[in-house]
């Protein structure tokens, strides 16, 4: 009984000096909102498309071509000793 209860307020005590300057809803206390005609925005251009191929074209060859040919070899092996059957 006691002792879950000291327990309990020793921990509710630990995070309330944590957050100071916390909302009530343990969010940090936002900034006061600058009204719209004192932020200004550049339009910015549209996004260019990432060609994945372009960027990881060689990575993807370099791990890819070995498994493609230990496929090869075992599809060979494979129609080899079915033959000899």
């Amino acid at each position: 009984g006691t002792e879950s209860a000291g327990t309990e307020a020793a921990g509710a005590a630990g995070t309330e000096s944590v957050g100071i300057d916390r909302a009530a809803g343990g969010e940090p206390a936002a900034a006061p909102a600058a009204t719209p005609s004192a932020v200004r925005t550049a339009p910015r251009p549209e996004a260019e498309p990432i060609d994945l191929f372009d960027a990881a074209g060689g990575a993807v060859a370099k791990r890819l071509i070995p498994v493609a040919a230990a496929a090869a070899v075992l599809a060979i092996l494979f129609a080899v000793l079915r033959r000899r059957r």
